[in-house]
């Protein structure tokens, strides 16, 4: 049998939060590493526009491929357009191919290009 940890989220979105305010790079790096992506889409759709890119860029580019399709619209329009070009590349060079494609066509066509 398989345990999986209760996460409740309002505590979780608090946790974050602080650890934003404080500019604790290293304590959200680990507080990401401990949350799993179903939560952190929730979460990341929560906070406003600069928390959620401040805690996209933390995540390493594999796991910001993985989630950044299934974050609201909202939260990919705000994102994306925010990261550099370098950043998209390392996220796309680290996504699987199919998740690569799904990526390039949520963004503007200068980003495409």
């Amino acid at each position: 049998m398989t345990i999986i940890p209760a996460f409740n989220l309002p505590d979780l979105a608090a946790r974050f939060t602080d650890v934003l305010l404080r500019r604790e790079d290293a304590k959200l790096k680990e507080l990401l590493a401990t949350t799993p992506d179903e939560e952190l889409m929730h979460l990341i759709d929560g906070m406003d526009d600069h928390e959620k890119i401040r805690t996209f860029r933390a995540m390493p580019p594999q796991r910001q491929g993985r989630i950044i399709y299934d974050l609201s619209d909202y939260s990919q329009e705000h994102i994306l357009p925010a990261l550099s070009k370098d950043e998209l590349e390392a996220m796309l060079k680290a996504s699987d191919s199919d998740d690569a494609v799904d990526i390039i066509q949520l963004l503007d066509d200068a980003a495409r290009a």
